[in-house]
């Protein structure tokens, strides 16, 4: 298990991400909440395309400002609401290809060990 991630943009930017803290999970999901406006659970029941593409965009907007607030900075962008598609697009495939694997990883090794307790 990698303790840490670079996170490869296609614009040539890295950005290294370490090991998740229980602190990072818990604003995790926080930030679905926000972003969805309390509607995620709402949003996962639909499942509808649209419904499934914005979980999804969701996603990858709470996880990189939980886990890499330095990126959104770099794009000079006031909040991830105000990205382009093209922007986007990049996110998404640096996220699906590169982050969510790592981070389910991390995921599955955390409740395997609540579970043992």
């Amino acid at each position: 298990m990698q303790k840490t991630l670079t996170l490869k943009l296609s614009n040539g930017n890295e950005y290294e991400i370490s090991f998740p803290t229980v602190g990072q999970f818990i604003d995790l999901e926080v930030a679905k909440q926000k972003l969805s406006k309390g509607e995620y659970g709402t949003l996962v029941q639909s499942g509808t395309a649209a419904a499934y593409e914005a979980l999804e965009m969701i996603d990858i907007m709470a996880s990189l400002t939980v886990f890499t607030p330095k990126l959104i900075k770099d794009m000079n962008i006031r909040s991830l609401d105000g990205l382009t598609i093209e922007q986007a697009k990049d996110l998404r495939t640096a996220y699906q290809a590169q982050f969510k694997p790592w981070l389910n990883d991390w995921f599955v090794k955390f409740t395997e060990a609540a579970e043992k307790k």
